[in-house]
């Protein structure tokens, strides 16, 4: 088996440098018909030694490439799998809890698409229970995994599905650099004189 492998390798390698070999001859060949300066004097197969080289260095990195791809791929169906997974437990421990820790009144139970989490309310909050609610919704995540975090939480009206408290959840990294971010916004307000008269 070791020495079918080992003849296969050096056939690849012969037809390899073979085409090597015939490119250059030809490349030369093209340059003296186009009257191009050529040195004869150059060895050929250094030449194609020289052309394999770069050859190799292309191929390595093409493959390097295709690797760090693919591992970078796995590794974020992996994280996506992971994120849906303990998603689905905030939404299980919510289902079971919420009504009873917040006494919020829900007309659905709280779904997830694997990305965000949505809990269909009654009626819309005020502010102390949005901030109440969004609080307990990240004390309950915390609960089930130290990876993920809320990002941002918003309450809004939704066609057929009444008031939804919406919960995005990134990567814990991501969310606290978008909470900071969001927390440092300076808000500017126009002041206008409302007795100038713009006649």
């Amino acid at each position: 088996m070791l020495m079918k492998i080992l003849s296969y390798l050096f056939i690849v390698l012969f037809l390899w440098q073979s085409v090597n070999v015939l490119c250059i001859s030809l490349k030369r060949q093209f340059l003296i018909l186009s009257d191009e300066v050529v040195k004869k004097n150059e060895n050929l197969w250094e030449q194609c030694l020289l052309l394999t080289g770069k050859q190799v260095k292309i191929i390595t990195t093409l493959i390097r490439d295709v690797i760090l791809w693919l591992l970078k791929k796995k590794a974020d169906e992996q994280l996506q799998a992971r994120k849906a997974t303990i998603l689905q437990n905030v939404v299980n421990h919510l289902n079971q809890n919420l009504s009873q820790d917040l006494q919020l009144k829900t007309i659905n139970p709280a779904t997830t698409s694997g990305v965000d989490v949505w809990v269909y309310l009654a009626n819309n909050l005020d502010t102390n229970s949005q901030k109440e609610l969004e609080e307990y919704f990240m004390g309950v995540l915390a609960k089930y995994t130290n990876e993920f975090a809320l990002d941002y939480m918003h309450i809004e009206m939704n066609v057929g599905a009444g008031w939804v408290a919406k919960f995005d959840v990134k990567t814990i990294e991501e969310a606290t650099y978008n909470r900071m971010a969001r927390a440092s916004e300076v808000v500017q307000e126009e002041k206008f004189d409302e007795d100038l008269d713009l006649w």
